[in-house]
């Protein structure tokens, strides 16, 4: 049954622990970014993908911020939109 609930999950699409997802947002706000949208969600067993939107005051690279959400271990794979400007 445990094999039936955790690949339910990630063909769901279930979204990841709120603690996980706080800790995304404010490891992005900490550099001085807004995040406008956030998605983050299990594709396997304890392992998360990352949607997310921010606005910056200058210019910024999304490098930078797939970075800080790597830090989160269980974050394997990310998209970052950046919109300059707020």
């Amino acid at each position: 049954m445990e094999l039936l609930g955790q690949s339910s999950s990630v063909l769901l699409d279930h979204q990841a622990p709120e603690s996980l997802v706080s800790k995304v947002r404010l490891l992005i706000e900490a550099e001085g970014a807004v995040v406008t949208d956030l998605h983050v969600w299990s594709i396997g067993p304890d392992i998360y993908a990352a949607a997310v939107s921010l606005s910056v005051n200058a210019s910024a690279e999304p490098d930078r911020f797939k970075l800080l959400l790597a830090e989160p271990s269980q974050i394997v794979h990310s998209t970052v939109e950046i919109h300059v400007g707020r």
